[in-house]
C-alpha cells in the first residue's frame, strides 16, 4: 500500500511538473505480477518469488524524434527520462545508461505484429541491470502509425504484454502487466482542482469576524 501510495503521488507531481524549454514528458504506470524468477547467482536471496506484485513509474519524452526512416517503424533513442519502482518491495531506479529506446511497430496482420518495446537499465540491488517492457498485438489493430503513444496503449489489444528485469547470467525476472493506469494529466488535473477548493475554504474560515462584519 505504502508502495502504491508512494507511485502515485510521483507521477501526479511528475505531471504538473512545469516542462522548461519544448520537454513535454509524460508518465506511465505499469503493475503486475511476477511470473518467473532465474537467479543463478542468488542476488535476490530468495526474496523475490512468483506470484508477488511489481509496480513500474516510466517517464519519456514525447517530443523525441523518430530516428529511423521506415514508414512503419518509430525509433526513438534516448527518450527514456526515469524509470522507477519495485519488485516484491525491492526498489529499482533508472536510467543508469543514456542508452535507451523506445521502439514502435505499426505492423501488419499478414507481416508483423504491432509492437511497442521500451528498453533501458535500472540499479537493483547491486546490479545494473537491463529493463524492459514489451506489448505486441498479433492481430495488429493497437496502432494506426509509428508515432510514439503519449497515452497508454490498451492493454486488451495486446496478446502479450510484459515486464522484463534482468539477464540470465545474474538475475531475470519477468511477469505480465495486468494493469496500466490512464495517463497521468487527468489525475494531476482533478489533484489541482480538489487542492484549490480546499485552499479557498481554509481562506474563508481563516477570514475574521471583525472583516466578515465588515462585508456584512
Amino acid at each position: 500500500m505504502r508502495t502504491a501510495l508512494t507511485l502515485t503521488i510521483a507521477t501526479l507531481l511528475s505531471a504538473t511538473a512545469t516542462p522548461t524549454g519544448r520537454a513535454e514528458p509524460i508518465t506511465f504506470m505499469f503493475s503486475g505480477e511476477v511470473f518467473q524468477v532465474f537467479d543463478p547467482s542468488n542476488l535476490l536471496d530468495g526474496n523475490v518469488t512468483a506470484g508477488m506484485p511489481f509496480s513500474v513509474l516510466y517517464t519519456f519524452e514525447s517530443t523525441t524524434l523518430d530516428v529511423d526512416p521506415q514508414a512503419r517503424l518509430g525509433r526513438y533513442t534516448g527518450a527514456i527520462v526515469s524509470v522507477s519502482g519495485d519488485i516484491g518491495g525491492i526498489p529499482f531506479h533508472g536510467p543508469t545508461s543514456s542508452s535507451n529506446t523506445i521502439v514502435v511497430v505499426n505492423g501488419d496482420v499478414f507481416a508483423e505484429p504491432d509492437s511497442y518495446l521500451s528498453v533501458t537499465q535500472v540499479a537493483f540491488l547491486t546490479e545494473n541491470l537491463p529493463f524492459s517492457i514489451f506489448l505486441d498485438d498479433f492481430d495488429a489493430m493497437a496502432f494506426v502509425d509509428d508515432f510514439l503513444p503519449v497515452v497508454p496503449p490498451d492493454l486488451i489489444l495486446f496478446e502479450h504484454a510484459d515486464f522484463a528485469i534482468g539477464h540470465e547470467g545474474i538475475v531475470a525476472i519477468a511477469g505480465p502487466i495486468v494493469q496500466l493506469t490512464p495517463e497521468p494529466g487527468t489525475l494531476a488535473l482533478l489533484v489541482f482542482v480538489a487542492t484549490a477548493l480546499t485552499l479557498r475554504r481554509w481562506r474563508g474560515q481563516a477570514v475574521s469576524p471583525a472583516v466578515q462584519e465588515d462585508r456584512s
